[in-house]
Order: C-alpha cells, then structure tokens, then sequence
C-alpha cells in the first residue's frame, strides 16, 4: 500500500499525535491518582500508628496504677497478718543500794 502523501499524511500524523497525548495524559493522571492514594495511606498508616501509641500509653499508666494499689495492699495485708511480737518484760535498771564505808 503506497504511504499517504501531502494533507492526509499530515492527518494521520495530527492523529496519532493527538491519540499519543491523550494517553499520556491519562498516564499522568493515574500516576497522580496512584500517588495521592499512597500518601492518603501512607497519612492513614501514620495516624493508625499514633493511635495505637497512644493506647499503649495509656495501657502502660493503667499497669502502673494496678502495681502501685497491688504494692500498697500488700503492705496493707503483711501488717494485718503479721504476728504480734510480744514484748519482753523490761527489768527496771535498779543499782543495788550502796553500802556504807567505815
């Protein structure tokens, strides 16, 4: 088939460079769709994290709490279940009478 010459060569070349333009335009606007969709998941992994650091935060002063109260009312339980100690009888500090020299 002979190459089409003058004004409908000139067409064919409008064409494909019109066709060649919307593609890569619709190439530029997925890339941009697919980028804006990683940072808004990039932005939503980031909070999620955040989030989960501040459970875990407030995880960790609930655990604190716990062992504090624990370590008081142990405290509390050793002085109720201890054992009385019994106090031996204190002997008064009394000097034998001094004797009289003579």
């Amino acid at each position: 088939m002979p190459e089409p010459t003058g004004p409908s060569q000139m067409a064919a070349m409008n064409t494909a460079m019109t066709e060649n333009m919307a593609k890569a335009e619709a190439a530029d606007i997925a890339r941009r769709a697919s980028a804006d969709s990683q940072q808004a998941g990039n932005k939503s992994d980031l909070e999620m994290k955040h989030a989960m650091i501040a459970q875990l935060q407030a995880m960790s002063d609930q655990i604190k709490q716990l062992d504090e109260r624990i370590t008081a009312l142990s405290a509390q339980l050793e002085i109720a279940t201890a054992k009385p100690v019994k106090a031996k009888p204190v002997k008064p500090a009394v000097r034998p009478p001094i004797k009289p020299v003579y």
